[in-house]
């Protein structure tokens, strides 16, 4: 590669309202980006849920445009070498792992509907125990208790969950699993970022923690629920490729959930360092190093 050839990244940020697609130079610099909203749904007072499949088709949309747009100011579509994906984060997915169609529509994090669940898993023993494993205190805002609710109260995901075709996620795994093509590629990981807001993942070990899966398990076997593979952020390999559209084969080669992604794109490498995030909803991280701190006061541990 010549130190005067175009080379560009591409980003896909799927948020909370709406999915971008942005395209940026060697020096960091966006040349050309497009944003579609889509629908929020809700069905009752404090319910709020996405379309799975509308998700995807407007991520594919930004990439169309972006992609156009791009090529209008001259630029090769050749000269976009790889792309990031960067993601609302405790928004669940439940599928059918042999078809990959959704089971039920995404429950978004702002959800408030599992507050009594949350209320019957406190009461259990143990409860006290959990977030000094996965960093986060029992509440509505983790996937966890979205997925436990699917399967009390949805027959399609209970039907799925029964015949052992039920796969789970964060909108990260069911974005990069759609990209890739879905049942017929069957790329299905999470990187820890976005895993370690399941209260599934050790936030010291950055595995499925048995512990975890065995306290949640009380009424359906977890371990009969398909999950994806952590992997590292940035793994080179892990993420695939595109699998159709006008960048079909270009190379998925980094995953973090939005919070994390701002952290990282400020640079906040060092303890000390914060970032504030304002978006759907506001943000504050603040690197503590690579030891995590567990709070006392209400604070969130994290990757």
């Amino acid at each position: 590669m010549s130190a005067s050839e175009e080379v560009f990244v591409g980003s896909i940020d799927q948020g909370t309202t709406s999915s971008r697609f942005l395209i940026f130079d060697k020096a960091g610099e966006p040349v050309a980006v497009h944003q579609e909203e889509f629908s929020q749904i809700h069905p009752h007072s404090g319910w709020h849920e996405h379309d799975p499949e509308e998700i995807i088709t407007s991520v594919k949309n930004c990439i169309e445009g972006a992609v156009k747009s791009f090529q209008n100011d001259g630029h090769s579509i050749e000269s976009i070498k790889t792309v990031g994906v960067t993601n609302q984060r405790e928004t669940t997915v439940c599928w059918d792992i042999k078809t990959g169609a959704p089971l039920y529509n995404a429950i978004v994090w702002t959800d408030t509907r599992t507050a009594s669940l949350v209320r019957e898993l406190k009461a259990r023993p143990g409860s006290d125990k959990l977030q000094e494993k996965c960093g986060l205190p029992l509440s509505t805002y983790p996937s966890v208790t979205k997925l436990l609710w699917l399967l009390r109260n949805q027959p399609k995901v209970k039907e799925a969950y029964d015949r052992g075709d039920l796969a789970f996620g964060t909108i990260d795994a069911w974005l990069i699993y759609k990209l890739n093509g879905g049942p017929e590629n069957k790329v299905f990981v999470s990187d820890p970022t976005n895993a370690s807001r399941t209260m599934f993942m050790d936030i010291y070990t950055l595995k499925y923690n048995d512990d975890m899966l065995d306290f949640f398990s009380y009424e359906f076997d977890l371990r009969k629920v398909h999950m994806p593979e952590i992997v590292r952020s940035s793994d080179t390999k892990a993420f695939g490729a595109l699998g159709s559209g006008c960048l079909k084969g270009v190379s998925i080669t980094g995953c973090l959930g939005d919070q994390s992604a701002a952290l990282v794109g400020q640079k906040g490498f060092t303890p000390g360092r914060a970032k504030n995030t304002y978006g759907t909803g506001c943000f504050l991280l603040y690197n503590v190093g690579e030891k995590p701190v567990i709070s006392t006061h209400g604070l969130l541990a994290t990757v």
